[in-house]
């Protein structure tokens, strides 16, 4: 079925008149709305500084019987306060809740807040329920679990081996003198007598001893969670196993894949590196991954047969057909189809960006840049590939584009935005976008046009 054009951006986001709700305030008003409903929740990460400073996304450890009313509750605040609210459930059942505020100049103010349901190392439960009220402390209005904290904070990072980033910020180490005793009970139960010796490691940043006893707080850990209770302990292995066999066969996009196209010289490679910039410091996404129009899982036939490659970045586009089409177009719709199942689903269900700088498609409307003689089969195929959430199009007058770069004749510019065209008609492109002044702001634009489609993608998945 095909998806029905995107309507354009100034019609789909209409920007506040004031600067909205700041984050803080909101997080304060979803604390004052969970203390309310009785919730027993622990703020785990990004209020240690709160109310001065809010980090850059709130990670609260909740009830695992209680997640669906945390995530409800919070929600409603955050749509009552004036927030798109894009709620995105993981396979391990936490939930991603992420708050878009459209401000006036085409900017976003941006909230996430990941509701967890406990932390574990391996087969080792860390943090699972809330701390005892006596034990919390609060910042603000908001409770704060110092054990979850401290555990998200140093022992995950120690048990996952990845302490360089203790020793890149040290200040990781540090212990809130109310947090101390909850800390020191928490090292106790999961590490017993090694328990001691980690806390005074910690207050003397000796980030090497913990380094160096990675394997002994490993196998420490390991036989406490054995010893303790043998039956959850494999309960949690074959949690971690179903979870990992969700995430890689079964995932849920959390964000959309976008796929840029048009003619050589029209602005998509200069415009998506402007968008990703705009993704990650605007959207707050922990990454991005801009493809050059496949994924490459399998290596490029030319490769194979052992010649130059005549497609890619910074080489004429191609002008001559060549031999075993079927093979060609076959061999990538292969590596289109893998790329989404083992890199594409993975990435985005973690909330990565995936941008194309063109795509499969893109051999429809000029097969010859890829060695085919005709696009027919090309958009056959099409029909039953996986497609990208937001396909566009950029246009441009074809000779703005030719002085730009004349790589192609300012005719097969035409002719291509033709061809284009059609499949915009026909739906297989969602809606294009006039090239702007600069990247940026053809960007800006692009970014309006992601996030619409960042909502239909959440709005479907419920």
């Amino acid at each position: 079925m095909r998806r029905a054009p995107v309507e354009s951006a100034d019609s789909r986001l209409k920007p506040d008149r004031d600067q909205g709700p700041t984050r803080r305030r909101t997080v304060a008003y979803i604390a004052e709305r969970w203390s309310d409903a009785g919730l027993d929740y622990g703020a785990v990460h990004g209020a240690e500084d709160f109310p001065d400073r809010l980090g850059r996304d709130l990670d609260v450890l909740v009830d695992r019987s209680d997640i669906e009313l945390a995530a409800q509750i919070a929600t409603k605040a955050m749509r009552e306060l004036g927030w798109t609210v894009l709620p995105h459930r993981t396979p391990w059942g936490d939930v991603w809740l992420r708050g878009i505020l459209v401000l006036p100049g085409r900017r976003f103010r941006v909230l996430e807040i990941d509701l967890l349901t406990r932390l574990r190392w391996a087969c080792v439960p860390l943090a699972e329920v809330p701390v005892p009220e006596s034990l919390c402390s609060m910042r603000g209005n908001i409770r704060i679990d110092p054990w979850a904290g401290f555990v998200k904070r140093v022992l995950l990072l120690v048990l996952s081996n990845r302490t360089d980033r203790l020793s890149s910020d040290p200040e990781r180490l540090a212990i809130p003198a109310d947090e101390r005793r909850a800390v020191a009970n928490g090292l106790m139960k999961i590490l017993g007598s090694s328990g001691e010796k980690f806390l005074t490691a910690v207050d003397s940043r000796d980030v090497d001893w913990l380094r160096s006893q990675v394997p002994a707080l490993r196998r420490a850990a390991l036989r406490r969670a054995l010893r303790g209770n043998p039956v959850k302990a494999a309960w949690l292995t074959g949690a971690w196993l179903v979870n990992e066999f969700k995430l890689h066969i079964l995932p849920t996009r959390a964000v959309p894949v976008i796929a840029v196209v048009g003619p050589d010289g029209v602005g998509k490679s200069t415009t998506l590196r402007a968008l990703a910039e705009l993704l990650q410091t605007e959207l707050r996404l922990p990454g991005v991954t801009v493809r050059h129009w496949r994924p490459e899982v399998l290596p490029p036939l030319n490769q194979l047969a052992g010649a130059t490659p005549s497609v890619g970045e910074g080489r004429p586009p191609r002008r001559t057909a060549g031999k075993f089409p079927r093979i060609r177009l076959a061999y990538y719709a292969l590596d289109h189809l893998l790329g989404y199942l083992a890199k594409d689903r993975i990435l985005t269900s973690r909330a990565f960006a995936v941008c194309y700088d063109r795509c499969l498609l893109d051999m429809a409307v000029d097969p010859l840049r890829y060695g085919l003689a005709s696009g027919h089969g090309v958009a056959r195929m099409w029909r039953f590939l996986p497609k990208p959430d937001l396909l566009v199009l950029l246009t441009d007058e074809p000779h703005s584009i030719h002085d730009r770069k004349p790589e192609l004749e300012e005719s097969e510019i035409a002719r291509q935005f033709q061809s284009w065209a059609v499949l915009v008609r026909r739906g297989d492109v969602h809606t294009s976008l006039q090239v702007c002044r600069s990247p940026e702001e053809t960007a800006r634009r692009l970014l309006e046009l992601y996030v619409s489609s960042l909502s239909e993608l959440s709005s479907s998945a419920r």
